[in-house]
């Protein structure tokens, strides 16, 4: 972590699953494709709120008429 920066919340897989209302499996594919940022402490996953609020944020799409 870069001096003066704050770590967000740490979520679990689990959280991260209910939150984007996906299987297990598919969030951990996210994760080895790299499009959620992840932190691995010896076989547990956890993601930053702050970059799961990235990963939303760049999915949104906009419909135009």
């Amino acid at each position: 972590m870069i001096k003066g920066e704050e770590m967000s919340k740490l979520l679990t897989l689990k959280e991260v699953c209910e939150r984007l209302r996906l299987h297990e499996n598919t969030v951990r594919e996210y994760i080895k494709e790299g499009k959620i940022p992840a932190i691995k402490f010896d076989r547990v996953w956890r993601v930053e709120e702050k970059d799961l609020d990235v990963f939303l944020s760049n999915r949104k799409r906009v419909i135009k008429k």
